[in-house]
């Protein structure tokens, strides 16, 4: 048992150690030494830019108030719709119920 504890401790400081591996020195100008030159960066807005002509909506010409929605379906017919649909669903737990008899 102590064997095995030990090959235990000894495989894993083996592998603490080589995954330690060799770092190159840093320096403070950068990684490795190496330092780059300020370069310039230009942004261009033209992208940002809505194209001419184009018509931007504001929020107020798509907001539609809550409650004034132009539904067509009046509870009834949803009534009506689901009182059919349970009756199909009736219909068809009967047959799976007599299939399986």
């Amino acid at each position: 048992m102590p064997k095995a504890i030990l090959i235990l401790l000894f495989t894993i400081a083996c592998g603490l150690a080589w995954s330690q591996g060799t770092r190159p020195p840093t320096t403070s100008s950068g990684q490795g030494g190496f330092s780059r030159a300020p370069q310039e960066m230009v942004i261009e807005l033209k992208s940002f830019l809505p194209k001419p002509g184009f018509v931007v909506k504001t929020k107020k010409d798509t907001y539609v108030p809550a409650g004034k929605y132009p539904f067509t379906i009046s509870k009834e017919d949803i009534r009506k719709e689901s009182r059919k649909q349970l009756a199909d669903w009736q219909m068809e737990l009967n047959k799976w119920l007599e299939e399986s008899k």
